[in-house]
């Protein structure tokens, strides 16, 4: 699945995120006005704000665009050459003290939010030892306990890598919960029209075909009205192990609305899905139902196939003739295939 949960997110975030630092850049530029530095500082610092300026409104627009990881990586940019370039003119002129040092912390924040933990890690131990680097060496610093200083910045470090790494768990887990059926656990139909798009679209490059088995719970409704709605549930959580079982590692199990279930076939031929779905029909009588708590001992499906790109060659075309197959081989009696 594409990574739409995080990319979205972290669009909100770089929306909010590039005004309030394309302000607090127009304020920075007063204070380097206001603030007595010598005229090469002053000049300095005017070119580096002007083109961060510059690249927050491109990273803005990058961001509106729906680019968010360009977007995302001028705002790493805009981060790293502010902090890293204020302590660069500091201590080229000898007038360096800890404030410039303390905010390359917000790199770490920043790339915690935007970027892999990898990344995050990597940057936190290259900005540790630039700055052991810069406290040694500079004379008006080294005079001060630097090590209380370094472990200031390793803990904010540490806690940015531990705060990126839960939210990641939450997106995650979030995004899990939006593509699956809290039922039965299989992934839900949202997710199987998204599926089947790509999957019409890689073999459509690659030339391969797959297929398609829409499957129904024949006379579900009556199970329910019959033994109740408990009862039926649990029927559904039955058939989808079943389905699962009987699909292993061939294809893909979805649970696709209400009694009905859908199975992508992977590298099919129209024997090979034929034998696979009469094996669902043979083998889901030998279930035994009672043995999971249930007042019946039998169920059957009914299914329609359909075979890429023999049946369609798009996703609407495609569920449109097992659907139409479907309905067929309930109309002739259920608990048999079409297609």
């Amino acid at each position: 699945m594409k990574q739409t949960g995080f990319k979205d997110v972290r669009g909100s975030f770089l929306r909010w995120l590039l005004p309030f630092i394309f302000f607090l850049l127009i304020f920075e530029l007063s204070l380097v006005y206001i603030y007595p530095h010598s005229v090469q500082i002053k000049w300095s610092y005017y070119f580096l704000l002007s083109l961060l300026l510059a690249t927050s409104g491109f990273a803005f627009i990058a961001n509106l665009k729906g680019m968010h990881t360009f977007s995302a990586y001028l705002t790493m940019a805009i981060s790293l050459f502010a902090t890293w370039g204020a302590v660069f003119f500091e201590y080229a002129v000898g007038t360096l003290d800890f404030f410039p040092l303390v905010t390359v912390s917000v790199n770490v924040v920043f790339a915690s939010l935007l970027f892999p933990i990898s990344f995050t890690i990597m940057l936190s131990i290259v900005q540790l030892l630039s700055l052991q680097y810069i406290l040694i060496t500079t004379e008006a610093l080294s005079r001060y306990s630097w090590g209380s200083f370094l472990s200031y910045i390793l803990v904010i470090s540490v806690l940015s890598i531990i705060t990126s790494y839960i939210n990641r768990l939450h997106i995650i887990q979030i995004k899990e919960n939006s593509i699956r059926d809290y039922l039965t656990g299989l992934y839900n139909r949202g997710y199987f029209e998204e599926r089947l798009q790509r999957k019409v679209d890689t073999d459509r490059h690659k030339r391969e075909s797959f297929g398609i088995i829409l499957i129904d719970v024949d006379n579900f409704k009556m199970y329910n009205d019959i033994y109740g709605h408990q009862p039926g549930d649990k029927l559904l959580q039955i058939i989808s192990t079943f389905l699962l079982d009987q699909v292993s590692t061939q294809g893909e199990v979805y649970r696709y609305g209400g009694d009905e279930f859908v199975v992508i076939l992977h590298d099919a031929t129209s024997e090979y899905l034929h034998g696979l779905a009469e094996g669902m029909i043979e083998g889901i009588t030998e279930v035994d139902f009672t043995s999971y708590g249930l007042d019946f001992t039998k169920a059957t499906l009914s299914m329609g196939l359909s075979l890429y790109p023999i049946h369609g060659s798009t996703k609407k075309e495609l569920m449109h003739y097992a659907d139409k197959n479907l309905l067929l081989s309930k109309e002739m009696g259920k608990n048999q295939i079409r297609g």
